[in-house]
């Protein structure tokens, strides 16, 4: 009689412990699909007008394709640099983007625009006197490209390698159109695009810090050859 009663509660303990599981697996379950749908999406950007589908609205926080949405943003307005995009439990999508900004003002025979330090066009029309210049024709470039052009490329290169070195304001082509000629001051730097920057930067500083120490800066720095020529 006391096996019975035994084996009766053994079956009574474990089917209150399966319905306990049950309900608290029922209820993760339900937590996870019904108790965080996103219900608003804020975006946290200024001069921009982004239209976000209506789809992203829908759907579950915990999977809300955060990777996805950016990729697609990123790829739909090239202005944008990055995006952010954060979850805020329970119901709330916070949206960052984050603008590409000008690193330098591209001057051709049609407009001046502005490109960031990628060469990315950003914008149009733009006159930035604390910018250095780049005077390299193109021809037509649009808001949202890419400038792929190699004297485009490698003057950006230069300038975000220099900027510790020393300041420069603008960039051209030489006469020739075979050189680029950089201005810092009253001082002219010669070089080809084809140079790998990192080895004119090494010889630039080394040029800079011995003509430092003289105390007065040469007219020109011709770095287009296998030695660097200095004329004062």
């Amino acid at each position: 009689m006391q096996g019975i009663k035994w084996l009766t509660y053994r079956k009574l303990r474990f089917f209150i412990t399966l319905v306990l599981l049950v309900i608290i697996f029922g209820g993760i379950v339900y937590t996870i699909r019904y108790g965080f749908e996103v219900q608003r999406i804020e975006f946290l950007g200024e001069g921009m007008d982004i239209q976000l589908n209506g789809r992203m609205i829908s759907g579950n926080m915990i999977f809300f394709p955060s990777q996805k949405i950016r990729q697609d943003l990123l790829r739909e307005y090239p202005q944008l640099k990055d995006v952010s995009i954060r979850k805020q439990f329970p119901h709330t999508i916070t949206i960052i983007p984050i603008l590409r900004t000008p690193f330098a003002i591209l001057a051709t025979s049609k407009a001046s625009y502005g490109v960031d330090a990628e060469g990315n066009v950003v914008g149009v029309g733009i006159h930035d006197t604390s910018l250095p210049e780049l005077d390299i024709d193109v021809g037509t470039v649009r808001v949202g490209t890419a400038v792929t052009d190699q004297n485009v490329q490698s003057a950006l290169q230069f300038l975000k390698q220099s900027t510790l070195l020393l300041p420069v304001s603008a960039i051209s082509t030489s006469e020739d159109g075979l050189s680029l000629r950089a201005k810092s001051g009253q001082t002219e730097i010669l070089f080809t695009q084809s140079q790998p920057v990192d080895s004119l930067m090494a010889t630039l500083q080394t040029l800079i810090t011995g003509v430092r120490i003289k105390g007065t800066m040469p007219k020109i720095i011709d770095l287009r050859f296998t030695k660097p020529v200095i004329q004062w």
